[in-house]
């Protein structure tokens, strides 16, 4: 079984930036970020200093929350665009605050899956979003939070990943 490449696309990622920023009126440059800064904002190691631009969703919900004023919606940390045989929006989320001892309580169904949903609505603007969503934990973690996962899904087919940062970007980004 051969699989396709899911190669990360700036250009795309950036055209859909500009697209969001258009479509809401709102100063969001800040909002264009490294992934190895965000990685290191949301808690990771300096270690990881990768510099392709992804689009921090977070920073993006606390300038329209100030615009709309409304709540604050919980949404992924971030997305970028692949670009396959068609051009699809991943979403991922950084767990690195998670325990091990904390036997991931963190880690809730309707949480992830209210944090898909509001990412869609809101930022997707109608671009076709890959199935898989990704989660990011420390590597020590990520065979706990697979367990943790396959459980809240009794056990059953689902579209919630669980990797490391070095996995993650392999998978998108070299």
């Amino acid at each position: 079984m051969i699989m396709e490449t899911m190669k990360y696309s700036p250009s795309e990622t950036i055209q859909h930036f500009k697209n969001i920023k258009a479509l809401y009126d709102v100063d969001i440059r800040n909002c264009l970020s490294p992934i190895g800064d965000l990685y290191l904002n949301e808690g990771g190691d300096i270690s990881f200093n990768n510099t392709e631009t992804v689009i921090n969703l977070d920073c993006i919900e606390r300038f329209l929350i100030r615009k709309q004023d409304r709540i604050g919606n919980n949404t992924m940390d971030f997305t970028f665009i692949i670009n396959n045989s068609s051009k699809e929006l991943v979403l991922a989320d950084f767990k690195l605050n998670t325990l091990p001892k904390s036997r991931l309580q963190s880690i809730n169904k309707s949480r992830i899956e209210n944090k898909i949903l509001n990412s869609v609505n809101s930022f997707s603007l109608n671009m076709p979003v890959h199935a898989d969503k990704y989660l990011i934990f420390r590597k020590e973690i990520v065979p706990v939070a697979v367990s943790r996962i396959n459980r809240q899904y009794h056990n059953r087919k689902h579209n919630i990943k669980s990797n490391d940062i070095n996995e993650f970007y392999n998978l998108f980004f070299s």
